[in-house]
């Protein structure tokens, strides 16, 4: 289980999510492995304003295991699916397929910024609703400005160079 509230490693939710197939049951999946998301949520938590409430709601890293320790998170996937005694093998999963691809586009910056605050950690914080969309603004403006640093805008307000990297899958119990 990983130190954050209500939080677990990639392969637990796996095999949590499994556990609800019967046998040659199938799960799809898409991760987004490598994103801008991962390492702005790192600057928000060092950020003064902002890393008090980064750490109520969890604290330590925001950047998956994987990417942490430079690993691909499909090759780290494969590992774990074959190693005899790792935790996906031992709840019955095979990889039917996978994938991983980076994708590129540009996505328009005010859809961005709001699309990152609606996945980010911050959004349930504050029972005020009032209080919830002062944040709501202000953290939406946050990621605006610190997108802006890491990207050409377009006159459009499209990002330009902004990719991700995706894995795509689908697991079956054996």
């Amino acid at each position: 289980m990983s130190k954050r509230k209500g939080c677990f490693g990639y392969r637990e939710a796996l095999v949590r999510l499994c556990r609800f197939l019967k046998p040659g049951g199938q799960l799809g999946f898409v991760n987004f492995s490598r994103s801008v998301h991962y390492n702005l949520l790192q600057e928000l938590a060092t950020d003064p304003k902002w890393a008090p409430f980064m750490e109520a709601v969890g604290g330590g890293s925001y950047v998956p295991e994987w990417t942490e320790k430079g690993f691909d998170f499909e090759d780290d996937l494969r590992a774990s699916l074959e190693a005899e005694d790792g935790l996906l093998k031992r709840a019955g999963l095979r990889v039917v397929s996978m994938q991983s691809r980076v994708n590129r586009y540009e996505p328009q910056l005010d859809n961005l910024a709001t699309m990152m605050y609606s996945t980010g950690p911050l959004t349930a914080f504050h029972s005020d609703p009032a209080k919830q969309a002062q944040v709501k603004k202000e953290l939406i403006e946050w990621y605006r400005k610190a997108l802006r640093r890491h990207y050409a805008v377009g006159e459009n307000g499209s990002l330009k160079g902004y990719s991700g990297y995706s894995t795509y899958g689908v697991l079956q119990k054996e």
